[in-house]
Order: structure tokens, then sequence, then C-alpha cells
């Protein structure tokens, strides 16, 4: 729905994609590492959602949803690194069509980039 190729959205200091099971060993990184910054602002998370074979099936999970334009996820990567750490991440969900156009937006972005303008 979202066409294909998968979006890649680019602004000058940033990178925005569909993530993939390729990219899952950086995206827990980045829900580890982030663990205590984003806490007040999560729910609580079964010790499951910490671990590469979750995250393994939530990605491939967000990529066929992509793919059917029901739900969005995206991975922010500094443009300068773009192989680099997860620097954030992006979800629209509950995708709406019809005479009301909604989703649910929900991001975060890793603590040690938070004021920058990013």
């Amino acid at each position: 729905m979202w066409g294909r190729p998968l979006p890649v959205l680019e602004t000058a200091r940033l990178l925005l994609r569909v993530p993939g099971p390729k990219d899952a060993r950086r995206v827990l990184a980045y829900v580890v590492e982030n663990r205590e910054h984003l806490a007040p602002w999560e729910p609580e998370r079964a010790e499951a959602y910490f671990t590469l074979p979750f995250w393994k099936a939530e990605l491939r999970n967000a990529r066929r949803e992509s793919r059917s334009g029901t739900a969005l996820r995206l991975v922010l990567l500094q443009r300068a690194d773009p192989e680099g750490a997860v620097a954030g991440i992006v979800n629209l969900r509950h995708v709406i069509r019809g005479a009301l156009f909604g989703a649910i937006l929900s991001y975060s972005l890793d603590g040690r980039l938070t004021g920058r303008g990013l």
C-alpha cells in the first residue's frame, strides 16, 4: 500500500526507513540501551521484549504490515552513520482509511540524542 519499494525518508541529518529482521540486533541494542530513559513513557514490558528472537519476529511482522498499509514502523538512522546505532523509532499504527484517515503515532529517541532538534 505504501508503494514498492518500502519508503525511505530523508532529512538533513536522518534517514527513516522500514527495518527488517536483519536490523533486529540494532533495534534490540536501542531498546536495551534506552530502557531506563524510555520507561516513564512506555508500558511495562515483558522480558521477552528485550530479546533477539522477539525483535526478529517483530520486525518481520512490521515489514508485512508496512507492505499491507495497516501500519508503518520506521527506524531513525543518522545520515552521517547509516550503518551505526538506531537513533529512534517512529510507529504509525491502526491506520484507518475512508471518510476518516488517521493513525496512532508513537515515537522514541535515543536518550543521548535528545535536545538536538532531530
